[in-house]
């Protein structure tokens, strides 16, 4: 019975294997020309007869940052929340990729605009309302140390086919910054004047992309957060004290005090009124940076 039944499953299998030959010459003869091969997996090919299709694997980045420096440059900083103060401003930055995402970074940055608004301005001429001194108390420049780390990094296809690597940049630092006030408003007859109200402490953070041109060039679009501590109790170095005693004629009380520095004759009355009320506040000033940057 053995005998017969191994009779039977030889004959079925002389008679199967041709036609499987068969099938794959077939199958073979049948394959379109110009058919591009996208791999293969234990030994069947996939084809597709699309010279449209392109599979971009993941891999590797093209450039290591791990060791290199980057300087940047932001010719473009604009303040975004800009409420009782505006700011227009340059910067630069360096920074040293003591890994692929991690790196050190000093930054600094100075506002060629550090002013009250028109909202502001308007405020004071017509409701005869005004900020206190702390809350609108502007950034002339500052000075950061930090650090920048790397999470997400991946690439794109740009202009026929060209790719191009991004990452998106976190960022956070301290420093100090120069702050004054504005005094008069622009619309006076004498124009705009401003008084000094010393260093602040500065902490920054920031999000935002780096995109990475060629292994040198790279371009950065960022949104940073500018805090700042704000006490206003003396202007140009002269506190209540001094400021009452210059309003009635007399010399300063403290040699910290700097009357020259008072712009307009008006200006030693509405610093006073200014600091008669002590105001303190922490403020933002979050701001676009738009910049190009060269590693080496």
């Amino acid at each position: 019975m053995k005998t017969h039944a191994n009779r039977i499953l030889a004959g079925l299998l002389a008679t199967a294997l041709p036609s499987v030959a068969l099938a794959q010459d077939t199958a073979t003869q049948a394959e379109p020309a110009g058919a591009t091969t996208l791999g293969s997996f234990e030994g069947v090919a996939d084809t597709v007869d699309s010279e449209n299709l392109r599979l971009h694997t993941v891999q590797r980045k093209s450039v290591s940052d791990g060791g290199k420096h980057e300087v940047v440059l932001y010719p473009a900083i604009a303040q975004l929340n800009s409420k009782f103060t505006s700011h227009l401003g340059a910067g630069a930055q360096y920074l040293y990729h003591l890994h692929e995402n991690f790196a050190l970074q000093a930054q600094g940055m100075y506002f060629y605009v550090s002013e009250q608004t028109a909202f502001t301005e308007e405020l004071i001429n017509t409701g005869r309302q005004a900020p206190q001194a702390a809350t609108a108390l502007t950034l002339l420049w500052a000075a950061t140390g930090g650090f920048e780390v790397t999470p997400i990094y991946g690439k794109f296809a740009f202009y026929e086919g060209s790719l191009a690597s991004f990452g998106l940049v976190l960022s956070a630092g301290a420093g100090v910054g120069g702050t004054q006030i504005q005094l008069q408003g622009a619309s006076g007859d004498n124009g705009a004047t401003f008084g000094d109200t010393g260093m602040k402490f500065v902490g920054q953070v920031g999000a935002g992309f780096r995109v990475r041109l060629n292994e040198n060039f790279l371009v950065r679009l960022e949104v940073k957060d500018l805090v700042y501590t704000a006490k206003v109790d003396a202007i140009n170095g002269c506190n209540l004290e001094d400021l009452t005693a210059l309003h009635g004629g007399k010399s300063a009380v403290n040699a910290s005090c700097a009357d020259a520095d008072f712009q307009q004759s008006g200006d030693v009355n509405l610093a006073k009124r200014l600091i008669e009320e002590p105001s303190s506040d922490v403020l933002n000033n979050v701001g676009v940076y738009g910049g190009v940057s060269y590693t080496f």
